[in-house]
């Protein structure tokens, strides 16, 4: 795992230690310190930048260690120069100090000349001279001249005259810009935990076009917590020095629901013109003084999370009152509030190395990833999905906790989302009308990722109004729309989504509106507690156990509108099982009903269909829909695909709106019911495999049907179907005779496959045909009776349009006919298979076709390469045993290629050795080294665009399946590229070549050759650069035993290949013997000579954009082509390219007759097109002596020799040939030698009949080049020296380098330990404020209780007010009313009672 150091990452700019002040101000007190000092130092303080100033008066004869601090402690020091300024010896000691500053320290420096000439302070004229003269008398002369050098540097530097200028006041100001501006690049922004800020940073930058005048206004919109007041802070912290004025104005949103937009509109008028208050409290048409004064500045204002029109309107509803060159930049989540606006920038989430470093940082004190975290970590940042917020709040939450605190709090999430995160997101769903909320929440929990389309009907359906509610939630950041046209939901939004479905009924979930949780729908559905409010289930039953519904089971379902049983992962059987006698209903206001391996045999009888907007139940046991007819008006889709016991389709008259219908695979279907083939708006229908389907035939006329599937409908006979506009048709494998005359109807047809038709016999012989003026793609292949040598391609509107024609396996096929020549758009030709025995020499006209396919053509015999055309870039001929052609000599021009092609540029075809032209090689005949591996010694970078491999592959019964090439330097692996062969090779019969090419560049950033080889650092000295190759079996194992050689070809841009010295230090070391022959051994006797051909030998139309193959020898050298049409191979061109050798011009061995006719047939070298400037006659006259030395072994014939056996020529020749080997100084300087050419080339003009007419021109162009040689040599010689006075400019400059990155470790180590203690208090910050933040919640809770609390007091007060009171009144009344009364009745009731006992004792004697 690799750790990663947040300080080093790239949002960290680089940092200067921090300094105690901004600017430190050098000048002469009597001069200046009651005027532009003075004025100077004010509005540096008005712009909150600390200067330090000297008030104090001069005395002693230097500076004390206070001052020296002070200079030290600047980041700028601002020298006003005055007229007396040189008088002071103090100033001029400061001076001194602040130029070490600047040398030693980086301190900026900024001269400022008041009323002086800048001159005479550099030079020490005028005034300073005579100061200087009386500083001689005084001062010691080292010191003085201390003095003077300093002053001269500091004047030498860029700086400000009043004397341009007309006020002081404008001259100022211009000063503290300029100054504000050099703090700006030494003061980084400055932001804690800021990461990958950059290229967002640049992105708006570039759309606020800081040198335009105009003013204008910027939107940056993202999703919630994405980083859009990060960045806002940031342009706001970087280019507020450019401004006049500045405002920010943080969360707008809640600043105006606190206090009001005459709050907030006051505050930004204030601080941009720098007033404590303003007070504009009054309607915007009444302001005017405010705007007026605000049209003559050039302000910044940033207004942070705008949140509706009205409230940026009311801040900044034109921008008419800015002055030029203002800018406005608004963040937001909605981008409707802000479409009006000049230009929009999107935030987007992090990457995965920006979320690692931002969640480290925040995580981990001490930047780094602590081990035994890493896998923790990467599900925290999978969680986030690149959002900063959420990044940043985890990386708190888990900071400095166990490894089982993590696992718990990761755990948890799955959840119970953190509501720090979901709070923040869910200010965009609050802002949210109730059908918009309706339409997010459906989004979030059933139907993210489908197609925008899909969804918008489904909506619709369901009486939402989609079409602008999906803008409004694209717009305020909730869902994005993919390239593909699909809804896509950041996984934090969508959680936040289901936590509010969640908080419905946080314990009751058959009381929330939508389910989708797989446990908590398997509860509902099994213990049967579904209720009304439920809107919708989706579930996924392969994250279930088995399921037992009853008949019930959905009937409390009453307003569910969406129903989808699915399967995530493969499953052979369904495990939802139904009772016997089946549901007792389905919700009649379902819109959307998905249930894969529905096990019943039909739907609920009482099921109403008539809002169903899709049906979809694949792989089900149904046998049949429903009974009769149902009102079917909002039906679009009905998926019923491999439904094996379904035996009839429903009446679907009524199903007006139907625009998909899949049957796919329902082998049991006998018909289609006759209203399908009537319904008008019927898009796609498919049928594959539906065996028992016989007829497919209608007379009505369907006007939007585009495509049909009836493949492998093995018992369809009749076919029958008219649309205009039909664009796709399958009826392969089908048992139709020919097509009918119905498909003549069909005029925007594109494409017809009729492969493995048995019966078919015949296609194309009926001119009728013409009317199908569209046919791109034609699939005749397995035709077994069609005789394809018959077919007729005279169809005019066939030859622009048809793109693609397979006659793969005709049996029938022996030749094509004539008229393919007249295909002149067709790009693939499939004849695999046939039993053609010759192509047409018709096919060279076919110039756009890139593909011909003719493996296993076993009875093809001979197929001419120069009859190929030249467009074609794939060729494949595998197993052609008959071919007796030599196809090592076909030239593709494999070219670079921007965009993905649907076709390799590779050829393969039987043969046993590389083809000759590949200098770098291996093969099997060698008599030493690997047949699998190629090493070249030098490979320059410089116009290399690519590469052709080639293999030799060995018969085999074993299919390959990838070729590789692996790239070593010195042992080590630098790179690795690899070839599908699935489409290519199959079993080979004999041996065969395969060669592909491979662009050096394509591929992503990291993985392209180039990049690989370039991280390597081997472009750094590419020498030794060996390739090896390896082949992959279908068992995946890589060996190298059937490669019996291999070659390498490398591909240079020609107009890129100017450094020709480069090229030329090209050589090869080839594994194994090399071609050599004779002529090889004649050409080591003489000097290597190497083929220098410049653009303009090259014919005017292929000058343009043309590349150049490098043809090196064995030996070191490159070989020269034969002739510039051989040339032509190596030349890949925008125009027609010349792609095939002449057998004779690709031989090295030639016979003396084809020398001589060569010779005489060479071009005429006084081309007019050719400039003299930029040829080089000394090394064309190399090449043709070294042509004369491969001409002389080789011939016999009389008269070729007898040109060079004359001996004053030869003695001629041969002193020229001496002279060649003269430096280029000596005939610059030495005009002795010059003369003596110059004699040598009059000599030889009077044998001119003698020599060869080839060299009558050169010895022309040569004499003119050694005449004028001197003045062209002395310039490159001065050339050269200035360019060495450069480099040694430039090792200065390294070394100051060097220092500076000294400065830069040791501040660096600075920020390092101040970023620990920063972290440090931050983190004791955070705890406080999470401390605080609870006691908070606390506080308000018990505030809420005691109001709660007053409220009662308060009703029992009044409750005992209006009833108590009287009553306990009334009852005090009455108690003093019978008070008398109740004591009489005490009174009694005591004689009662004692009366009574008296009784009871008289019964008890009476008794005895």
């Amino acid at each position: 795992m690799t750790n990663f150091d947040v300080s080093s990452s790239s949002s960290s700019s680089l940092m200067l230690s921090p300094k105690k002040y901004d600017v430190f101000l050098s000048f002469r007190g009597e001069d200046t310190r009651d005027n532009i000092t003075s004025h100077l130092h004010e509005a540096l303080k008005n712009k909150n930048v600390e200067t330090y100033i000297d008030n104090r008066l001069e005395k002693g004869e230097g500076i004390g260690p206070s001052l020296m601090t002070a200079i030290e402690e600047s980041h700028v020091s601002v020298i006003i120069f005055s007229i007396n300024y040189a008088s002071s010896k103090w100033c001029l000691d400061e001076i001194v100090k602040i130029i070490e500053c600047k040398k030693e320290r980086g301190q900026i420096v900024i001269p400022v000349f008041y009323k002086i000439d800048p001159s005479h302070v550099r030079n020490q004229r005028g005034t300073y001279e005579n100061l200087f003269a009386e500083h001689l008398k005084t001062k010691n002369s080292y010191k003085v001249f201390n003095w003077r050098s300093a002053l001269t540097e500091a004047a030498n530097l860029a700086g400000w005259d009043f004397q341009t200028y007309r006020s002081e006041s404008q001259f100022i100001k211009d000063i503290v810009k300029d100054i504000l501006q050099r703090l700006n690049l030494i003061h980084p922004i400055e932001l804690k935990g800021v990461v990958g800020i950059e290229e967002n940073y640049e992105g708006v930058k570039s759309l606020l076009e800081m040198d335009s005048q105009d003013v204008r206004v910027i939107g940056i919109w993202g999703m919630g917590g994405i980083g859009k007041t990060t960045l806002a802070i940031a342009l706001r912290a970087k280019l507020s020095s450019q401004f006049e004025g500045h405002c920010f104005l943080a969360n707008v949103r809640e600043q105006i629901e606190k206090n009001n937009i005459d709050f907030l509109r006051n505050k930004l008028f204030s601080e941009l013109l720098e007033e404590e208050n303003l007070h504009v409290n009054v309607p915007k048409v009444e302001y005017h003084c405010v705007t007026n004064r605000l049209r003559r500045k050039k302000v910044l204002i940033v207004l942070d999370d705008v949140a509706t029109s009205e409230q940026l309107d009311d801040l900044i509803s034109d921008c008419d009152f800015l002055g030029p060159g203002s800018r406005v930049i608004v963040t937001t989540r909605d981008k409707h509030i802000i479409n009006h606006v000049d230009e929009i920038y999107e935030v987007k989430e992090l990457n995965k190395d920006n979320s690692l470093r931002l969640f480290y940082s925040s995580a981990f004190k001490e930047k780094h990833l602590k081990s035994g975290y890493e896998e923790l970590s990467k599900s925290v940042i999978a969680y986030c999905k690149g959002n900063p917020l959420a990044l940043k709040i985890l990386g708190v939450r888990l900071r400095s906790r166990s490894k089982e605190a993590w696992e718990s709090e990761l755990k948890k999430l799955k959840k119970i989302p953190n509501m720090k995160i979901q709070n923040v997101l869910k200010l965009s769903y609050d802002e949210l009308d109730s059908d918009q909320q309706n339409i997010f929440l459906d989004i979030a929990c059933f139907v993210k990722e489908e197609s925008r389309d899909r969804v918008t009907n489904l909506l619709e359906a369901c009486d939402f109004h989609p079409v602008i509610g999906i803008e409004d939630l694209v717009e305020k950041s909730l869902v994005t729309i993919s390239n593909k046209g699909t809804i896509q939901m950041h996984d934090l939004i969508q959680e936040m989504g289901w936590n509010i479905v969640h908080q419905e009924s946080p314990k009751d979930p058959g009381s929330r509106t939508r389910l989708w949780d797989p446990n908590e729908v398997y509860d509902v559905l099994k213990y049967n507690k579904g209720t009304k409010t439920i809107e919708g289930i989706t579930l996924d039953m392969s994250k279930v156990e088995d399921l037992h519904l009853k008949s019930n089971s959905f009937t409390k379902m009453s307003e569910m509108r969406f129903l989808k049983f699915y399967y995530g992962k493969c499953n052979g059987t369904s495990n939802i099982y139904l009772p016997e006698n089946g549901l007792d209903s389905l919700s009649d206001k379902l819109r959307y009903l998905e249930w894969h391996r529905y096990c019943l045999k039909s739907l609920p009888s009482k099921f109403s269909a008539n809002l169903l907007v899709e049906l979809s139940m694949p792989y089900s046991n149904l046998q049949k829909l429903w009974d009769g007819v149902q009102n079917l008006a909002n039906l679009k889709e009905i998926d019923l695909r491999f439904s094996n016991e379904l035996v009839e389709v429903p009446d679907l008259s009524k199903a007006t709106n139907l625009e998909w219908l899949a049957l796919t695979g329902c082998r049991n279907l006998c018909e289609i019911h006759p209203s399908i083939l009537s319904l008008d708006k019927l898009k796609d229908l498919e049928l594959e495999g539906c065996t028992k389907i016989e007829s497919f035939h209608t007379d009505n006329h369907l006007d939007s049907l585009q495509t049909i599937q009836l493949s492998n409908c093995s018992s369809l006979k009749e076919f029958s179907v008219t649309s205009n506009k039909l664009e796709k048709l399958w009826l392969d494998g089908t048992s139709i005779k020919e097509l009918p005359s119905s498909i003549l109807c069909c005029q925007k047809l594109k494409m017809i496959d009729l492969h493995n038709c048995d019966n078919l016999v015949g296609f194309g012989e009926n001119e009728n045909y013409i009317e199908i003026g569209s046919l791109s793609t034609l699939v005749l292949s397995g035709c077994k009776k069609l005789n394809a040598s018959n077919l007729c391609f005279n169809f005019k509107p066939w030859q622009s349009t048809l793109t693609s024609l397979n006659l793969e396996n005709c049996c029938n096929l022996e030749a094509l006919p004539d008229s393919i020549g007249l295909l002149s758009s067709l790009q693939c030709l499939k004849l695999s298979g046939s039993n053609v025995k010759s192509l047409s020499p018709n096919i060279k006209n076919l110039n756009n076709l890139k593909e011909l396919r003719l493996d296993n053509c076993k009875k093809l015999v001979s197929m001419s390469v120069s009859e190929l055309p030249p467009s074609l870039r794939l060729f494949s001929a595998i197993n052609c045993i008959s071919l007796v052609s030599d196809l090592t000599t076909l030239d593709i021009p494999f070219e670079h290629r921007t965009k993905p092609q649907p076709y390799y540029q590779s050829v393969i075809f039987p043969g046993g050795h590389v083809p000759k032209r590949f200098s770098f090689h291996s093969e099997e005949n060698h008599h030493h080294g690997s047949t699998s591996s190629v090493t070249i010694r030098h490979l320059p970078e410089h116009g290399l665009y690519g590469l052709v491999f080639c293999i030799v592959l060995s018969e085999s019964i074993d299919q390959y399946r990838y070729a590789q090439c692996s790239i070593y330097q010195n042992s080590k692996r630098i790179g690795v590229k690899s070839a599908s062969l699935l489409n290519l090779v199959m079993h080979l019969v004999t041996d065969h070549v395969f060669l592909w090419y491979l662009d050096v560049g394509s591929g992503a950033k990291n993985i392209s050759l180039h990049s690989q080889i370039q991280e390597s650092g081997a472009w750094d000295n590419p020498c030794n650069i060996s390739f090896e190759f390896s082949l992959e079996n279908e068992e995946g194992e890589w060996s190298t035993e059937r490669i019996k050689g291999c070659g390498v070809f490398p591909l240079y841009h020609l107009e890129e290949s100017n450094n020709f010295e480069e090229m030329n230090e090209l050589h090869v070391t080839t594994i194994g013997c090399d071609h050599k022959n004779e002529e090889n051994e004649t050409k080591e006797l003489h000097q290597t000579i190497v083929t220098h051909i410049q653009d303009e030998n090259l014919d005017s139309n292929k000058t343009s954009s043309s590349h150049i193959f490098v043809v090196p020898t064995a030996n070191g050298s490159k070989t020269k082509p034969q002739s510039l049409e051989e040339y032509d191979f190596y030349t890949n061109t925008s125009s027609i390219p010349q792609n095939q050798f002449d057998t004779a011009r690709a031989s090295n061995i030639m016979n003396p007759n084809q020398t001589i006719e060569m010779v005489s047939k060479e071009k005429d070298l006084t081309n007019p097109q050719l400039e003299q400037d930029s040829w080089d006659p000394i090394s064309e006259l190399e090449s043709l002596l070294c042509d004369s030395y491969d001409l002389s072994p080789m011939c016999t014939d009389s008269t070729t020799v007898s040109v060079l056996e004359d001996p004053n020529v030869a003695t001629i020749i041969e002193n020229l040939e001496t002279l060649l080997e003269t430096p280029l100084e000596i005939f610059s300087s030495d005009n002795e030698v010059k003369q003596k050419f110059l004699k040598i080339l009059e000599q030889l003009g009077q044998f001119e009949s003698q020599i060869p007419i080839r060299l009558h021109h050169v010895i022309c162009k040569l004499r003119t080049f050694i005449e004028g040689v001197d003045v062209r040599f002395v310039n490159a010689q001065k050339t050269i020296q200035d360019y060495d006075q450069l480099l040694q400019s430039r090792s200065l400059i390294s070394k100051k380098l060097e220092s500076a990155k000294a400065r830069e470790k040791r501040n660096n180590c600075e920020i390092s330990r101040g970023n620990i203690q920063f972290e440090k208090i931050n983190s004791e910050i955070v705890e406080l404020e999470q401390k605080l933040s609870g006691l908070v919640e606390i506080r308000d809770k018990l505030k809420r209780d005691l109001e709660q609390r007053e409220v009662i007091n308060n009703k029992i007060k009044t409750e005992v007010a209006q009833d108590w009171v009287p009553q306990c009144k009334i009852v005090l009344t009455n108690l003093k009313k019978y008070e008398t009364s109740y004591k009489v009745a005490l009174t009694n009731k005591k004689k009662l009672e004692d009366e009574w006992i008296d009784l009871k004792k008289n019964f008890a004697t009476n008794k005895i």
